[in-house]
């Protein structure tokens, strides 16, 4: 195997990894899931219409293994986390129980691909040649595999789900050794605490790939999709422990399961509830204060996709609304969708 370390964290990564593999394979050998079967389908075609739309001069051979790869990663998304945020599903690991996946689900991941085709023609446009026809091939698998794996804690989740997608070359046959691009993508998304950004270093190798993945995860942020998902967001990280899983809580104490329910299911639970209400506000406050102090994995971001400050102007509008009572939290939903229509 290409990954031999013998230590405790190596062995758990390990057994994380194949854990998820065993499960991909049984669904992809099963034919008679004609569920499985569409969902692959239909995420197949959302890739094509990407390089279709963005990048129409990659190669049929690479669109396929991009095809291949990204479809088995994103129909896995839709199994374990559920397709979005209105159809979540509960998800575990060693350190997070039972957190209902309303933002981190299919959605978001094949959103990041989209995310990728469009910062990497962005910046074509002003840096021509800085991602080649390669780089497009990598970001339906960065994408579709820099989340499968949650719950076991920052930092385990991103390492587990890099070695799983640089892996996927390997054992599907196109490679010999597990993908660099791959790996390095997919660890740059993961969060560091301590420099309050994502996880993108110039000492590593692939520093292009790092900063696509890191823009691609939180691009959103700079766009009218932003308010939405954070919000959405907000939700599946009340059932977190970082908020002492307080949904999770008061909704147990109220004999009402997060299972099966969406996120404007959710949010009406939290309007219902003093104690949710006030959580969710500082939560809220919270959040338009990480828009404002926010550092882009590219420097140039900001003047590439321009709408961060317009978000941050609309989520201070909802903060103090809902601050003043004036709005519920599925009513701050429902102006952030609005928003993000406009």
């Amino acid at each position: 195997m290409a990954y031999e370390n013998p230590t405790a964290t190596a062995l758990q990564d390990r057994q994380e990894v194949e854990d998820v593999v065993v499960s991909m394979e049984a669904h992809l050998r099963t034919q008679v899931d004609a569920v499985f079967q569409d969902t692959w389908k239909q995420q197949a075609t959302f890739i094509e219409g990407l390089f279709e739309q963005y990048a129409p001069e990659v190669s049929e051979e690479k669109r396929l293994v991009a095809q291949l790869l990204g479809a088995t990663g994103l129909t896995f998304i839709a199994e374990r986390y559920g397709i979005d945020e209105h159809h979540p599903r509960i998800y575990s690991g060693n350190y997070e129980q039972r957190v209902l996946a309303a933002y981190h689900h299919l959605g978001h991941s094949a959103g990041f691909i989209e995310n990728a085709f469009m910062y990497g023609t962005a910046v074509n446009k002003v840096r021509p040649g800085t991602y080649d026809s390669t780089a497009f091939l990598h970001f339906p698998i960065i994408g579709a595999y820099h989340d499968p794996i949650m719950g076991n804690g920052r930092g385990n989740d991103e390492r587990q789900s890099a070695i799983l997608g640089s892996e996927m070359f390997m054992r599907l046959g196109f490679l010999l050794t597990p993908d660099e691009e791959t790996r390095e993508g997919i660890l740059a998304t993961g969060w560091n605490p301590k420099r309050k950004q994502q996880s993108v270093d110039p000492t590593r190798p692939h520093l292009e790939y790092q900063v696509a993945s890191g823009v691609s995860d939180l691009l959103p942020l700079n766009d009218r999709r932003g308010p939405y998902q954070t919000i959405c967001c907000i939700v599946e990280d009340m059932t977190k422990k970082m908020h002492g899983q307080v949904l999770t809580r008061v909704a147990n104490e109220k004999h009402i399961s997060l299972a099966g329910i969406g996120v404007n299911d959710c949010l009406d639970i939290i309007d219902h509830s003093d104690t949710l209400h006030a959580a969710f506000g500082k939560i809220l406050k919270g959040q338009t204060a990480f828009y404002e102090q926010f550092t882009p994995a590219d420097p140039g971001l900001d003047e590439l996709f321009p709408g961060r400050p317009k978000n941050i102007a609309f989520l201070g509008t909802i903060n103090s609304a809902y601050a003043a009572g004036k709005i519920g939290a599925r009513q701050a939903l429902a102006m952030a969708k609005e928003y993000q229509a406009a």
